[in-house]
């Protein structure tokens, strides 16, 4: 399969990308610069340029979802799969599903995926779809089963069609989607205390007197100067700057945002950068820590202008652990219940005690 994912770009160049192509709203499933970075990581994985992805890739209830059109598209670009429809009727269909052969010279049958309308109706699939095109619907949950059962390799596990995950699908006569509605997700709640918090809702709104807006309604954290956040660890590494001084870089878990010298509410890069103090005072711990850690921090954004450019630096001024994610360090206390200060000896002490134990 070609691979139109090879695309020279880190992750926050990936990041820069997506925030251009969701404010160009050529995507309406896409609802925020987040969303996007996540169907274009999605697509990578599975061989897509990054403009196909978000018009191809669907992300509902937390899972990845393709139209059935697509679907089928990858298994025969695969290489390594195809499909051959059997039996396709207004009351069933019947998928083969081939796989090539180890020495890459024959094609075997893998498996065969079935679907009929009385598996339709024992699954309470109904509407507007299956009483128009019951051929389309029959073949669409054909494909996507057999997709499941016999090539997850090609999407990288478990692929879903919208409606299998709650979407409702408007489609045409030709298989296309005419219009596609994506459910709202619930917010998952979290322990993590989230000060200054606010609305993305959009990207320049009018700011109050003190950099903040009037409300504060959304689940997005706020750098308003120097901000103490309790924050959860997706990576960390160490690098070195142009003077060869070592710092770490961080990327966290929750979307930070900060108030630009215009007053106006940006999203934050992915990364973070504790130097100088912030490192050399406690390598140890920075060198330690794991993805899954949550972490006290201090951060910081400043903004300047060196030999006539913009510069934007995202600095960690503080970090100590707050909480390993382990559920035996997790103690109840008074005033907040599962959730304690760990020092760094009982974090040393801890992972010391995971190492014996995966030998």
């Amino acid at each position: 399969m070609e691979n139109k994912s090879i695309v020279p770009m880190n992750y926050g160049e990936m990041s820069s990308l997506a925030k251009i192509i969701f404010k160009s709203r050529m995507f309406t499933s896409l609802q925020s610069a987040e969303q996007t970075l996540l169907t274009m990581m999605a697509g990578r994985e599975m061989g897509m340029g990054f403009i196909e992805a978000c018009n191809s890739i669907y992300l509902v209830n937390g899972k990845v979802s393709l139209l059935y059109a697509k679907v089928g598209q990858l298994i025969k670009s695969s290489g390594k799969y195809d499909y051959k429809v059997v039996t396709h009727t207004d009351t069933e269909c019947i998928i083969e599903f081939f796989g090539l052969s180890i020495d890459g010279k024959e094609w075997e049958l893998i498996g065969v995926s079935p679907f009929s309308i009385l598996d339709s109706k024992k699954a309470g699939l109904k509407g507007m779809n299956w009483d128009k095109y019951p051929r389309n619907m029959l073949f669409a949950r054909a494909l996507t089963n057999g997709a499941k059962w016999f090539t997850p390799d090609v999407f990288g596990g478990a692929i879903y069609e919208p409606e299998e995950l709650g979407a409702k699908v408007q489609y045409n006569e030709d298989g296309s989607a005419d219009s596609i509605e994506i459910p709202t997700p619930t917010p998952i709640p979290t322990t993590v205390s989230k000060p200054n918090t606010i609305d993305l809702e959009d990207d320049f709104n009018v700011l109050g007197e003190k950099g903040m807006p009037e409300e504060d309604t959304g689940s997005y954290q706020t750098v308003d100067g120097e901000t103490e956040l309790e924050l959860l660890v997706v990576s960390n590494e160490e690098d070195t700057d142009r003077s060869n001084n070592k710092y770490q870089k961080y990327v966290f878990a929750e979307v930070l945002t900060y108030i630009d010298k215009y007053g106006r509410r940006q999203t934050a890069d992915a990364e973070w950068s504790a130097r100088r103090d912030a490192y050399t005072k406690n390598i140890s711990l920075h060198q330690k820590l794991q993805q899954g850690d949550i972490v006290k921090v201090v951060l910081e954004v400043n903004e300047s202008v060196w030999k006539g450019r913009n510069m934007k630096f995202q600095n960690i001024k503080n970090l100590e652990l707050s909480q390993s994610v382990e559920d035996d360090l997790v103690e109840e206390s008074n005033d907040q219940p599962d959730k304690i200060l760990v020092s760094e000896d009982e974090y040393n002490e801890h992972k010391e005690k995971g190492s014996e134990n995966n030998e």
